[in-house]
Parts: structure tokens; C-alpha cells; sequence
């Protein structure tokens, strides 16, 4: 032991604990997943594979992209929808050639 001088206190023992994280206990994937799923909705369906961890942050993140997933799938059917309706209604009507026009008399 070192020599320790009158007056000091004997320094304390270094104890070095090395602790690992397990794969179970890894967020990495799910917040990459969860947080790229907002640019490219596709990734959002990888959230399967969390949705049974054990560990609750894991799953919570795992459903909330499966469900953003079908969310947006939702809505882009129905935009899609929309816009191919629109999209008919207006070559139908330039078809038939029906405008309809408003004068207006200054």
C-alpha cells in the first residue's frame, strides 16, 4: 500500500465495475425505425418486429410504427381516391365540352 502522510486520509480503492448492455436492452433500432418512418413511411412496417419484446419502450415504439404504418396507408388511399376522382371529373367535363362560364357586366 502507498505510503500515506499524517493528516491525509487513506485514498479510497478504485473499483471498476464493466457492465453490458444486452441486445434486449438496445433502443437503437426502434427510435431509428420510429423516427425515419416520418421521411420514408415504408420503415414504419419494421416495427413488427418489436411488437412482442419484453422490454416496454421496445414494443410501445414497435406498435406506434405498425400503426403510423397503416395510418398513412389509410390516408394515402383516400388521397389517391380523391385525386383520381377529381382527375375524371375534369377530362369528363373537357370531353363534353361543358364550362361553365360567368360574365360579369362592369
Amino acid at each position: 500500500m502507498a505510503h500515506v502522510e499524517a493528516g491525509y486520509p487513506a485514498p479510497a480503492p478504485v473499483v471498476v465495475v464493466h457492465t453490458q448492455t444486452t441486445k434486449e436492452d438496445d433502443l437503437a433500432g426502434p427510435i431509428v425505425v420510429f423516427i425515419l418512418g416520418f421521411f420514408v413511411w415504408c420503415v414504419w412496417l419494421a416495427g413488427f418486429a418489436w411488437i412482442k419484446s419484453s422490454n416496454s419502450t421496445k414494443r410501445v415504439l414497435g406498435i406506434l410504427s405498425v400503426v403510423f404504418f397503416f395510418v398513412y396507408l389509410v390516408i394515402l388511399v383516400i388521397v389517391i381516391a380523391v385525386v383520381v376522382s377529381t382527375a375524371a371529373a375534369a377530362a369528363k367535363a373537357a370531353r363534353e365540352g361543358t364550362y361553365y362560364y360567368t360574365t360579369t357586366a362592369y
